[in-house]
């Protein structure tokens, strides 16, 4: 199911999302409990650890510009809450000319982001307004950071491709785990059975996220501790916080004109 123009905006307020709240045919309280039983929402303590803040999940869609569609445009951008919840839905209609749709992998088409979509600029402007403060959670998120063009804290990223306990058991150490891979494994969650769908996306890497919360949080907290007690020890080899899933690769943090490296995901 398609969402509906403009249907969810800058205040966040709206229906759970697709299939009357069911993420590929799974319901969103098995995903995130109860709305009444939530024990991490908000700023609240997590396991004794303070959250530094509540936490959104991003995903993308992106569609082909350029010759032979090899620049990536955005051409779906979705955001869910702590809860699940639809936050953002929104086509986007690129600048730029597009030269594949994807649509095996998007299932994006030009009448529908023609009629539905809305400029890249407004869409960057909403999730860059919903966004600042946030805990950012998703996959391989920096990809979707690159394609709308906005920075983000380090300290505040948590991406689930990143996070090594996440990671299934026998996995080669220099493979990147898919979502598809990491909901299967971890939620019994099919997704991307067919063309991808950002808000499920989004809803997964979020489910994962608040399955490991208090135990990241915790570790990252740790993490920012010792880096702070090593401050100006540029030799203390200490690990950057990619093991915890925070920052987008170095790479990319020292120049951003360099596209992101890509690993083989399973």
């Amino acid at each position: 199911m398609l969402p509906k123009q403009h249907e969810h905006r800058r205040d966040g307020v709206g229906a759970p999302g697709r299939r009357g709240g069911r993420v590929g045919g799974t319901d969103l309280h098995r995903l995130f409990g109860k709305p009444n039983n939530r024990q991490n929402r908000g700023r609240g303590q997590i396991g004794g650890v303070r959250a530094p803040a509540p936490a959104l999940s991003l995903d993308c869609e992106m569609v082909g510009c350029g010759p032979q569609g090899r620049i990536s445009a955005l051409g779906r951008v979705s955001i869910c809450d702590e809860e699940g919840k639809t936050v953002l839905d929104e086509f986007v209609l690129p600048d730029m000319p597009i030269t594949d749709f994807r649509f095996r992998i998007t299932g994006l088409s030009w009448q529908l982001l023609r009629d539905r979509g809305i400029s890249f600029d407004a869409a960057r402007t909403l999730v860059a307004n919903l966004l600042r403060g946030k805990v950012l959670v998703g996959h391989a998120v920096h990809h979707d950071l690159q394609v709308l063009n906005i920075d983000h804290p380090v300290h505040m990223i948590r991406d689930t491709s990143k996070y090594k306990p996440l990671r299934p058991t026998g996995m080669a150490s220099s493979a990147v785990p898919s979502l598809k891979r990491l909901a299967e494994h971890w939620l019994q969650l099919q997704i991307q059975s067919g063309a991808h769908d950002s808000m499920e996306d989004c809803r997964a890497a979020m489910a994962l996220y608040k399955l490991v919360q208090c135990d990241w949080e915790r570790q990252f907290l740790a993490l920012r501790q010792d880096q702070e007690d090593r401050t100006g020890n540029e030799s203390s080899g200490s690990d950057n916080g990619e093991s915890f899933g925070a920052p987008v690769p170095s790479s990319w943090q020292n120049k951003r004109t360099r596209k992101p490296r890509r690993r083989k995901q399973l």
